[in-house]
Order: C-alpha cells, then structure tokens, then sequence
C-alpha cells in the first residue's frame, strides 16, 4: 500500500531546508558559547563574552516553553541525520531498530559526553579541536565550502563525522539519541514545556505505528500523554495513525498540526531579530574605539578575543597615532578564521575603527577578531585626560619601539630606546628579551613595553614539545598582560611550559624595571 502524502513533511523539510542554510552553525554555536562563558568565569573575562549566550540562553529558554522545535525543525545537524535515515530506509533498506531496553541504556550516554564537555570547559573552551565533527561540519555544509581544512587539519573531525552519517544510514538520528550534549539539555528542559502529544491508549489498537514512526524512538505505545524530553515535535506519530488517536495539545487544548510551522517560523524570525540586536549591542560596547576621540600612543599592542572554536590573540601597531598593522599571534578558528581575517583587516586598517559590519559566514570569527583589535586599542589609549594635549605631540613623534610589517616580520629596539615620554608604570617603554626553560627546552620571548606597560609578548623561539607549549603559550600570555605581571597561574596540564613562559617573560619585565 503506497504511502500516504503528508503536508506537515513537507512543510517539515521546507522549514528545515531552510535554516540548514541560513542557519548551518547554530547547533555548534549554542553549546560552544557555554563553553566560552565557562571560561570567561575561570579568567575573570565573563564581561567580555557573556554575549556569546544568546543562541545557547534563546534555545535553551524556547525548549523548555514549547519544547525541542529546535532539534526537529532548525538543526542543520538533525536535518543532515534525517536525510541518511531516508536514504537508508527507502533506497538502500537499511532500517534497523535497537532493541528497547538497548535504547534506554545508551540514551545516557548524551548526559555523560555533556558531562565531560562541560568539566573540560574550566580549561579549555574547545576540547574537541580538530576532532570536532561540528566543525568538520561547518567546513563541508556551507555555501562556500573548504574542503582543504576538511580532508587536512580537521580529517580527525571529518573522518568522525563520516562515522555518525554512516550510523544514520542504519539507525534514526543516532547522534541525536545517544551521544549530543545539547539534546542533554534539551531533553532535560522540554520535560517543563506546555505543548505535548496526548493519545489515549484506549482508543489503540495493536499496530504500534506511532512507535515506529518515531525517530527518537520513543515507546508510544506506553503512555497516554508523552512527557518524555526525547520528543522533538517531529508529529510523525501524530499524522501516521491511521485512527487519528494522536493529538499535539497546547494549554491543554488541541491544536492544528500546522501550528507547529507556525511556532517554527515564529523561532526564526525571534532569533534573527535577537541575533540583530545582540550584535548592534555588540557593536556599540566593543568594537567602536577607533571612532573614539582617544589618542594612541605609538607602539604594539596585543589583544585577545572569543572566535569560534577558541581564542584570537592579535597584534596590533600604532605608528604616529593611526593602526598600521594587524597580524595573527594565535587562533583556533582555521578555514572561517582565514577568511574573515583577510576580510576585516583591510577595513579595519582603512577606517581606523573596529566598527565594521561582520563577515556574511563568519559571524562568530569576525566578532572575535574585532574584540581582539578592540582589547588592544583599548591599552593603546591614553588613559589620562588631564595630559592629553601635552601628549599629542609625543604621541604622533615618538617612534614604535617595535615596529611590525603586515608580513608579520619584527624588527626590535634595544633597550637603550626605554627613555619614552609615555612611560606611566613601573616599566620602560622598549622591547626587552628573555629565556626560560619549559618542559623539553628553552623559551625565548620578546616582551614589549609601551606607556610603562606590557602591551605585547611574542615568542622568539622554543624547543619546548610543542603540544604542552602551545596549550599554554595564549593563556599564560593573556594572563601576564592582563594582570600586568608575570606571577600569574601555570595551565594546568602544561606546568612546566608553563614556568618556562612565566621564567622567560620574568627575566625580560627584570630588563624593564624603570
């Protein structure tokens, strides 16, 4: 017996074909906000990144008053997951059904994976890295896609993510059940939702076609109303019985099955909306120093910011009070970083102002590159009003004490050139050299100092293993700059790196002493 037409499929996959292109990263960048915001909590930076909530605040608040429209409708991931489960039911016949109480089992493994992501948040903000199957997603399902970061850096990340496809040939969105941390919480949230499927037991009949239908695999047939957070509004049990038992009920009232188009769209557009004003608050908190009636002192200046899988440290140079160059200390972000790096930098250098509209595909990397450059303008001012116009002058005569070219390359002062006029703290202005020794070898780092203070630290050289280094090098940096000290907290699982930065930059600030 052919199959009957179904308008809320189609509607369905309408819905969800189109937030897997305007919305292809939402997912990710749900929970790797909380990740952020974790670690803006362990660093004391929560002011800087709390706004990296909104997706994860939007989508956690609308599962639990209308439940999990999110993972059923909006999920680029799901949707991807639901069109090998129809490839592998209609063309290849593969469909094959875990055993019940097997399924009840691995349901927990998605609580523990959100565990043991949210315990690594405390230090890192993107465990996964270049194992992420999210990002090797991000890579290959976009308009643009860069299937040279896909198939190098993150093969890791892709040859997973070809795991989980493959699952989904054989078992209904087998990511979503068993292992995705934010179907942990949504699963945990939408149990509170007003909007659940009612359907009397009495009036079934021994069928099961409600079960089967369902790709969360939710055991229909047991309960009158379904309460369980698995249910992701997908009304597949709702529209396949052939009694009409099933009801989607609202307030206690029945509603349209259409009414869950209309509360999709509804999601759509609030998002697009909050999503607007977030980044105009953005905007108008943290990215429009350069328009500012500030001067900049002439120097080189390092700034960090939140991208989309880590952190973007950045230096930037102010040579006769204007930024003449932006180069890359450190980033996580890989083919979406590049992108809106090339992009940005020109406009930013061109108008003197981080207040720049954001890279169409980009978002979250284009936002964390103008945090950073914001971070460093932000030391380069001169902070003391009172003195401003005797400063002018100094500002736009005296010379960088480093003085960096867009390549990248760096050509230092010695320290004799530590007589600024725009020495403030307890270090003269200069770039100073130091050694450390970290877990296999020694560090060598210059440290530059400008308006008495450190606005910069670069690496030189290193025969440190360069696993436990790099996991160090940008958080000890950024917390040496930040506390303007180098008696700040080793990383922990890089310690000895660690102390070889902490040492290096010790001997150089030692240089330094006014």
């Amino acid at each position: 017996m052919p199959k009957k037409f179904r308008w809320n499929h189609l509607v369905r996959f309408i819905l969800q074909m189109i937030c897997f292109f305007l919305l292809p990263g939402l997912f990710a960048s749900a929970f790797y906000g909380l990740g952020v915001v974790t670690q803006g909590l362990v660093n004391g930076t929560l002011t800087q990144v709390w706004i990296y909530l909104f997706p994860s605040l939007f989508l956690i608040a609308a599962s639990t008053l209308i439940g999990r429209y999110f993972c059923g409708y909006m999920c680029a991931f799901g949707t991807l997951q639901d069109g090998m489960s129809f490839l592998g039911q209609n063309l290849f016949k593969l469909k094959t059904r875990i055993p019940e109480k097997l399924d009840a089992v691995l349901k927990y493994l998605k609580y523990v994976v959100l565990l043991a992501l949210f315990i690594s948040f405390f230090w890192t903000a993107n465990l996964l890295n270049t194992y992420s199957p999210w990002s090797a997603f991000a890579s290959i399902f976009t308009l643009t896609p860069d299937f040279q970061a896909a198939f190098t850096t993150l093969l890791p990340g892709t040859l997973i993510l070809g795991a989980l496809l493959l699952l989904a040939l054989f078992f209904e969105r087998f990511f979503c059940r068993y292992l995705c941390p934010l179907g942990a919480i949504f699963s945990i949230v939408s149990r509170l939702r007003f909007g659940k499927i009612t359907k009397e037991r009495s009036g079934c009949g021994t069928c099961h076609i409600c079960t089967n239908s369902c790709p969360m695999g939710i055991p229909l047939y047991r309960y009158d109303k379904v309460t369980s957070g698995e249910c992701i509004n997908c009304f597949n049990c709702v529209s396949s019985c052939p009694r009409h038992n099933p009801a989607y009920s609202f307030f206690s009232k029945k509603a349209k099955i259409w009414a869950a188009s209309i509360i999709t769209v509804s999601l759509i557009g609030l998002y697009y909306v909050g999503n607007l004003g977030i980044n105009q608050l953005y905007a108008d908190n943290g990215t429009s120093l350069g328009q500012t009636a500030y001067y900049y002192a002439d120097g080189t200046y390092s700034g960090s910011g939140s991208g989309y899988h880590g952190t973007i440290t950045l230096s930037v140079v102010i040579s006769n009070g204007k930024i003449t160059s932006i180069t890359t200390v450190s980033e996580a972000d890989n083919s979406q970083y590049d992108y809106a790096f090339s992009t940005l930098v020109p406009e930013i250098i061109s108008t003197q102002s981080t207040n720049v509209a954001t890279v169409s595909g980009c978002t979250y990397s284009s936002n964390g590159i103008k945090e950073a450059v914001a971070n460093a303008l932000e030391k380069a001012k001169v902070i003391t009003s009172s003195t401003s116009s005797s400063l002018t002058s100094s500002v736009t005569s005296s010379s960088s004490s480093s003085t960096t070219s867009s390549s990248g390359s760096s050509s230092s002062s010695s320290s004799s050139s530590s007589s600024s006029v725009l020495s403030y703290g307890k270090y003269a202005d200069g770039t100073y050299s130091g050694t450390g020794y970290g877990h296999r070898g020694t560090t060598v780092v210059q440290v530059t100092i400008s308006g008495g203070l450190i606005t910069n630290i670069t690496k030189v050289s290193t025969g440190d293993d360069s696993k436990y280094f790099n996991k160090a090098w940008s958080t000890i940096v950024s917390r040496i700059i930040s506390a303007q000290d180098a008696d700040v907290q080793t990383v922990s699982g890089a310690t000895d790196s660690s102390n070889g930065i902490i040492e290096a930059v010790s001997n150089a600030l030692e240089s330094a002493l006014a």
